[in-house]
C-alpha cells in the first residue's frame, strides 16, 4: 500500500469500522449529480459554491478507485453532514424565530405578539404573503385587520382570525384559546369552534372526541401579561409547572399526595419568593428553596 497522508490515514482507520453496502456505480452517480447541478441556473452564487465544492471532493472519491470503498463511504458520511448543516442554514435564513419572553414583538403585517416563558413563534420572511406562523408555548396576539386571515398553527390545533386580540396556549397538558376582542376560529382537526369576546375554550388533546365547552373568560384574561397567575380549583402540580416555566426552577414534592392539593386564587409573579409564599398561604403547604430547587412539604 502506498504511503498515505494524515487525512487519508484518518479516513482509512475510521472507515474500517463501517459495514459497507454493495459497491455503487460511481460514474453513473457523478453523471446524475453533475446533470442536477447544471440544471440549477438560479442563485448563481450558491450554485457556483456547490459546484466548486463537488469539484474539490470528486478526486477524493476516486482515491484507490475500485478497491477503497471504505474511503468512499466515509466521505459520503461527511457529505451527509455537510448537506444537513446546509439545510439548517437554509431554514435559519428563510424563517424568523422569536423566543424572548414578555417582550413586544412587531410582526411584518403590523400585528404584534407577546410571548410567555419558554415559548416561541416562527414565520417565513415573506410573512405578508400568507400571514401564517407556528407557535410553541403561549402568546398573546393583537392582530391587525387585513385581506388575508391570520393563522396560528400549534401541535394541538389551528387558530384563524382576520383582526382581533386573543391568547393562545399550547402546552403538553393541552390547548387553550381566549378572546379579548373580535371572533376567533379554533380547529383541532375534528371540530371547529367560534370563540367570541370574553370567551375561552380548553382542548385537552389533538383530535379529542371529548365534548369541548366554550366558557366565559375570567377577569383580566390573560393574567400572565400583567405578571399574575390565576388558578381555580387547579391541582398544585399543574400550578407548579407554570411556576417552573416562569422562573426556570425545579419544584419537587416530599409526598406524592401533595400533588393533588387544589389551588384557587390569584398569585403575583414579581419574584419567586413572593410566589412561593402566596402558594404556601393558599395551600397550607410549606416550602424550602435552595438555589434553583424548591421542595414542597
Amino acid at each position: 500500500m502506498k504511503n498515505l497522508d494524515k487525512h487519508q490515514k484518518f479516513i482509512w482507520e475510521h472507515s474500517s469500522k463501517i459495514e459497507l453496502p454493495p459497491p455503487p456505480n460511481i460514474h453513473d452517480s457523478w453523471r446524475r449529480l453533475n446533470n442536477n447541478l447544471n440544471q440549477r441556473t438560479h442563485h448563481s452564487v450558491q450554485s457556483a459554491g456547490y459546484s466548486n465544492f463537488f469539484s474539490f471532493i470528486k478526486p477524493l472519491f476516486f482515491l484507490n478507485k475500485g478497491s477503497n470503498y471504505k474511503s468512499l463511504t466515509a466521505l459520503s458520511l461527511t457529505l451527509s453532514f455537510l448537506i444537513y448543516f446546509s439545510m439548517q442554514a437554509y431554514f435559519n435564513f428563510n424563517f424568523i424565530t422569536h423566543d424572548t419572553p414578555h417582550s413586544l414583538i412587531k410582526l411584518p403585517d403590523g400585528s404584534s405578539s407577546t410571548l410567555n416563558a419558554l415559548s416561541s413563534i416562527k414565520y417565513k420572511r415573506d410573512f405578508n404573503k400568507d400571514r401564517k406562523l407556528i407557535l410553541d408555548g403561549e402568546a398573546f396576539f393583537d392582530v391587525k385587520k387585513g385581506n388575508l386571515p391570520f393563522i396560528i398553527t400549534t401541535k394541538f390545533g389551528e387558530v384563524k382570525v382576520l383582526g382581533t386580540s386573543f391568547n393562545v396556549r399550547s402546552r403538553d397538558d393541552g390547548f387553550e384559546v381566549g378572546v379579548n376582542e373580535g371572533i376567533v376560529e379554533v380547529s383541532n382537526g375534528k371540530n371547529t369552534f367560534l370563540i367570541k369576546k370574553d370567551e375561552m375554550i380548553k382542548i385537552e388533546s389533538i383530535n379529542s372526541d371529548k365534548k369541548q365547552n366554550i366558557i366565559k373568560a375570567y377577569n383580566n384574561y390573560p393574567d400572565w401579561i400583567n405578571n399574575m397567575l390565576f388558578f381555580e380549583n387547579t391541582p398544585i402540580s399543574e400550578v407548579c409547572r407554570e411556576i417552573e416555566r416562569t422562573f426556570n426552577i425545579t419544584i419537587k414534592f416530599s409526598k406524592s399526595e401533595i400533588k393533588n392539593v387544589k389551588v384557587t386564587g390569584l398569585i403575583e409573579t414579581n419574584d419567586i419568593n413572593s410566589v412561593l409564599s402566596s402558594l404556601s398561604l393558599l395551600t397550607r403547604q410549606n416550602y424550602k428553596l435552595e438555589g434553583e430547587i424548591c421542595t414542597i412539604f
